[in-house]
């Protein structure tokens, strides 16, 4: 059984054929493939924003961040809940982007200036040349 691209209506004219049935079969499938796939990329994302590494389910160790100068348990807990779980999150994480993090809670206080410097000390494991550094500090602040 063949199906006609072009049927002739009443008045003579060409109209386009009306597409078969499997048709809206196949496009209803694949739309239903593509949202699936689109979720489980969402779903993956959302896990790895949550300390999860991808493809596992073993959540990623988060370290101590309160070792460095100026960060206590409340900015502790906001770093955290935005994703910066380790001293290497915190290193790569630029100061503006700590700022914007430390406004949207309402703690203007803060001052993340040094906490990119200290984090990468930290996660080089260099804790004597870390502990030179805050000695020249106050509450993070140079």
């Amino acid at each position: 059984m063949t199906f006609p691209l072009v049927m002739t209506g009443l008045s003579g004219e060409a109209q386009p054929a009306p597409l078969p049935w499997w048709f809206w079969v196949v496009l209803f499938l694949v739309l239903v493939v593509i949202l699936l796939w689109m979720w489980y990329q969402g779903r993956s994302t959302l896990l790895q924003a949550n300390g999860h590494s991808a493809g596992s389910s073993v959540p990623v160790v988060p370290d101590d961040l309160k070792l460095i100068e100026g960060i206590g348990p409340k900015i502790s807990a906001v770093l955290q809940a935005s994703g910066i779980h380790t001293f290497a999150d915190l290193a790569e994480t630029p100061g503006e982007v700590l700022r914007k993090i430390l406004q949207e809670t309402g703690m203007r206080l803060a001052d993340p200036t040094s906490w990119s410097h200290q984090a990468e000390l930290a996660r080089d494991g260099k804790l004597e040349e870390l502990k030179g550094v805050q000695s020249r500090l106050t509450a993070g602040r140079r």
